[in-house]
């Protein structure tokens, strides 16, 4: 099942990346401190994580890398469902409210012909 983000005031969420909305449910693996959720507005999806302490993570070295991996597996396993635009590690948001309003803003930028990731590896031009 695909979990979503509840609606209203959150706190800070780290944002792993921007998929498309998909049709079906898909699985989302574990993210660096608890579940991933998509929040979805229209065709688009982002793949954020609630409660993420990143302060607490950059002062240890060892939970900061195992953070950095964490988050490649994350990328990792939703680019296998389809295309994906991948964050920076460490890209976090004030709130669910402000993602909205970002991908409400900007969803005509990120239509489905404007993902290169899209474009399948073994499709050869003439």
């Amino acid at each position: 099942m695909t979990p979503a983000v509840s609606s209203g005031p959150s706190g800070p969420l780290y944002w792993y990346g921007l998929c498309l909305n998909p049709a079906q449910l898909m699985p989302l693996p574990s993210g660096i401190a608890g579940p991933v959720a998509l929040l979805a507005v229209g065709a688009l999806a982002a793949i954020v994580e609630e409660n993420v302490d990143l302060e607490a993570i950059q002062a240890d070295n060892a939970r900061l890398l195992e953070a950095v991996i964490r988050h490649d597996q994350v990328l990792c396993q939703i680019c296998q469902s389809g295309p994906l635009l991948p964050l920076r590690f460490g890209t976090q948001l004030p709130s669910s409210d402000s993602l909205q309003a970002y991908l409400t803003q900007e969803q005509a930028a990120y239509t489905p012909n404007s993902w290169p990731l899209g474009i399948r590896p073994n499709t050869k031009s003439s």
